[in-house]
């Protein structure tokens, strides 16, 4: 047997109305000359992708550092664009340092190595961390890209390439 829920009349409350909103202080006088606004604001804590672009002989290796999403992505997205666009171009994606990613950072990727494949080009992920480990395992795109251990493995596979 189930409680039933009963409906309770509405009680007035014995609480008096509150005491007027106290007059705005001056901002200036505290914290230490600055006005209230400045004192909270909150800092951009937003992260920031950083991408590094190194030529060793006919590979590219892409250095990344940061978190895979956000704005930042689509700023990934067009330097990758840039480097597979000559055909048979050589990339070796370094996520060693990759701090997360989410399905915007995996589409980037994924648009890199199916432009590199259709020019006849080649990309392989580099250590990826173990968070990006997991999102490519649950995805299952773990059998979709290829991914080494090392950025001097990536290099040699990507070098017997001729």
């Amino acid at each position: 047997m189930q409680p039933r829920s009963e409906k309770r009349p509405r009680q007035e409350s014995n609480l008096k109305p509150s005491a007027p909103k106290a007059e705005a202080c001056d901002q200036s006088s505290n914290y230490d000359g600055r006005s209230l606004d400045e004192c909270c604001e909150m800092p951009d804590h937003s992260p920031v992708l950083e991408i590094n672009v190194e030529q060793d002989g006919p590979v590219t290796v892409v250095r990344l550092l940061g978190d895979l999403m956000g704005n930042d992505v689509d700023r990934l997205g067009e330097k990758l664009a840039e480097l597979t666009s000559a055909p048979q171009a050589r990339l070796a994606i370094d996520l060693a340092r990759t701090t997360s990613i989410d399905s915007t950072g995996l589409g980037r990727l994924m648009e890199c190595v199916t432009r590199s494949r259709m020019r006849g080009g080649h990309v392989i992920l580099v250590a990826p961390t173990p968070l990006v480990s997991g999102v490519l395992e649950v995805t299952h795109l773990d059998h979709w890209f290829e991914i080494c251990d090392t950025v001097d493995e990536a290099r040699q596979r990507l070098c017997s390439d001729d």
